[in-house]
């Protein structure tokens, strides 16, 4: 285990479910400087660890043991302060629920390097080399001025939104057949944690297997996966706070102590979270595009203004990327659909209502002027509801009549079919259920409840 200080540990978010969205918290803790002066800086000597925990009772609560992606030989970063939360008088010995828990959480840095304005001259020479990403994780043999300490302080947090059983004999197969070939083992005679490539196509559920003790008194012990959890590393520049301390190498004692003036022994950071759970194609999609981004540089000594508008690039582009991922993979959905089997009637038009609501009003309130504005509209509100258009093709199962009609034009007529054997018995098995039991249905939208723990 990775000797560390805890500076926060404790829980931050309650009763999440793994379909709540945009739930916000700020963490609040106090950074000494002193560490940062050092030379050799490494952008986990800060970080920041994640672990959820299902509110008992839970199947976690009949767990019998675990095992994990990670080799044990393999030192990794501690999840949570023992005893949790830091500060109390519980246990100091984990269970095996406890290690289980640690075992799926994950790790994010907190640092960036960035530069910084110049404060005095020195007579040192540094390699720098701007093009050269990987050389932004740490600071040796780097320049002080280039090369300055930066807290990251927005972090989301994502989770992929599964619960379907899967099949036990190919997910433990699956399972170990990743320790086996994990962190590059098979290639280096000393790997570390950072050559685990922890991702959703890498890893996913896979990464701890739980035995659990049956619920059944004479059954054989189940086994269950974890879930997946993913911080996203996109941050702009108004996201990262520079430590306050001067870390160059003055040409003479007396500018060092000018330039170090400003110097505080500690700063209050606030850490700011967001909470999201996602589909896995979702959740795939947005990492990946992240991994192929990868980390920006901002030059920090642009005027607030330049650094406002690298901000926004950032905010806008996260955005558009999630909205258009979201609108192809619902198109993509409701397109490729040949059957309304086990899909709610009732329940896709109310969606295709609440949807185009969603959308419409805001564009109408303002009202529309002139062509542009009815183009504007068009696009703002005509792509949106492009997937609904398709959800209610299939639901009211209407198709066109294609070759077979002869004429080009008579290809595009519409016409309704009749449903199958298996779609009209889905519809009355839907018709048997009460209002009441469709609206409780409604709000369930998942028995995963949990708690978020964070720790640094």
């Amino acid at each position: 285990m990775v000797h560390s200080k805890p500076l926060f540990s404790d829980i931050v978010f309650r009763n999440l479910r793994l379909r709540d969205k945009n739930v916000y918290a700020t963490v609040n803790f106090t950074l000494p400087t002193a560490y940062f002066r050092q030379s050799d800086l490494n952008a986990y000597d800060l970080r920041g660890s994640i672990a959820v925990i299902p509110t008992s009772p839970s199947p976690l609560d009949r767990i019998v043991d675990y095992s994990t992606w990670i080799p044990r030989f393999i030192d990794t970063y501690p999840v949570r302060s023992w005893p949790f939360p830091m500060g109390s008088s519980g246990s100091k010995n984990k269970s095996v629920a406890d290690r289980a828990i640690d075992s799926f959480g994950v790790t994010v840095p907190l640092l960036q390097f960035h530069n910084v304005r110049k404060k005095c001259e020195t007579d040192v020479e540094y390699i720098d080399d701007y093009g050269d990403d990987e050389l932004r994780d740490n600071t040796k043999h780097r320049s002080p001025v280039s090369h300055h300490p930066y807290v990251v302080t927005r972090t989301q947090i994502r989770m992929v939104d599964e619960t379907a059983p899967f099949d036990r004999r190919w997910y433990l197969k699956k399972h170990q057949l990743l320790m086996r070939r994990s962190c590059n083992q098979q290639a280096g005679l000393f790997p570390s944690v950072h050559e685990c490539d922890r991702s959703y196509i890498q890893v996913g559920h896979v990464e701890t297997a739980m035995n659990l003790k049956s619920s059944e008194s004479e059954g054989e012990n189940e086994v269950a996966y974890s879930p997946y959890i993913s911080l996203s590393r996109r941050v702009g520049p108004k996201d990262l706070f520079p430590i306050p301390i001067n870390r160059q190498i003055c040409a003479s004692p007396e500018e060092y102590a000018q330039a170090s003036a400003d110097d505080q022994d500690s700063v209050e950071i606030s850490w700011n979270l967001a909470f999201s759970g996602r589909t896995f194609r979702k959740f795939v999609y947005l990492e990946e595009i992240e991994k192929y981004n990868g980390q920006e540089i901002y030059d920090m000594e642009l005027s607030d203004h330049h650094l406002a508008l690298a901000h926004d690039d950032v905010e806008f582009g996260g955005k558009l990327t999630f909205a258009i991922s979201n609108l192809v993979l619902d198109l993509l959905y409701w397109y490729t659909r040949t059957t309304t089997i086990g899909i709610s009637t009732l329940g896709s038009f109310l969606f295709a209502g609440s949807k185009a609501v969603e959308v419409l009003v805001p564009q109408l309130a303002p009202g529309v002027e002139g062509i542009f504005g009815w183009l504007q509209l068009i696009f703002s509100a005509g792509l949106p509801l492009l997937p609904v258009v398709f959800l209610i093709k299939r639901i009211c199962h209407i198709r066109r009549l294609g070759p077979s009609a002869g004429s080009r034009w008579a290809r595009w007529i519409l016409y309704p079919t009749p449903l199958t054997y298996d779609e009209r018995a889905s519809q009355r098995i839907e018709n048997q259920m009460s209002y009441w039991s469709k609206g409780c249905v409604g709000q369930l939208h998942s028995p995963y409840r949990s708690k978020l723990y964070i720790s640094l």
